[in-house]
């Protein structure tokens, strides 16, 4: 069994403590051709190339298979998100005053402080980024229990809820989601909606 982390924002650890999120999409980054199809016995894309004339006219196809990055059906991923070391932030302040750490004492239990567990008292702790949490401060692990290939907006109602984002009375969950993408992904591309990209879908359930 392979673990591979996986990053995620403070409102979709959230979704996923809330038992509301079991999906989620992360770009397919090898250029697609003229075709994609999967492989559903496993998690392989087959990227399919129609290029070239040739004497006779002839059309040449090339192929890669690629397995998705992040796993295959009951592999795990284990949540990188915001924390903060209290342990060690006891430490250094103990060896700063002279004292023993025994004798430091905080409002926040525990070693570690998951920033988006803590809502507005968050704004009292230095917070390191969620690329570089190591695996003994993680708290989620997720089993994928589901892979497939398909273009970003053909993401249906359904879906779109369990990717973490809820409808409301003036808009579907589809759009709350393409808000949520853009958000995410926008700031290096503002038209990563617009262009559809293909996408790896993960399902996955929490143990």
């Amino acid at each position: 069994m392979k673990e591979t982390p996986i990053i995620f924002n403070a409102d979709m650890v959230r979704a996923i403590l809330d038992g509301k999120k079991t999906q989620t999409r992360r770009i397919f980054k090898q250029a697609v051709g003229s075709s994609l199809s999967v492989d559903y016995e496993y998690p392989w894309a087959t990227l399919s190339w129609l290029y070239g004339d040739g004497p006779g006219h002839e059309v040449y196809e090339r192929t890669l298979k690629m397995q998705c990055p992040y796993g295959k059906i009951g592999d795990q991923l284990w949540v990188r998100e915001a924390f903060s070391d209290l342990a060690r932030m006891r430490e250094r302040f103990a060896s700063a005053i002279g004292r023993s750490v025994e004798t430091i004492t905080t409002s926040f239990e525990g070693d570690i402080a998951y920033r988006a567990s803590l809502g507005s008292r968050a704004d009292y702790l230095k917070w390191t980024p969620s690329i570089h949490m190591p695996r003994w401060a993680s708290r989620i692990t997720l089993e994928i229990i589901d892979i497939r290939v398909e273009r970003l907006q053909d993401i249906s109602e359904e879906d779109a809820i369990a990717e973490g984002v809820s409808a409301n009375e003036f808009s579907p969950a589809c759009y709350a989601f393409g808000s949520l993408w853009q958000f995410i992904y926008g700031v290096d591309n503002p038209q990563s909606w617009q262009a559809n990209p293909w996408v790896w879908v993960i399902e996955f359930r929490r143990v």
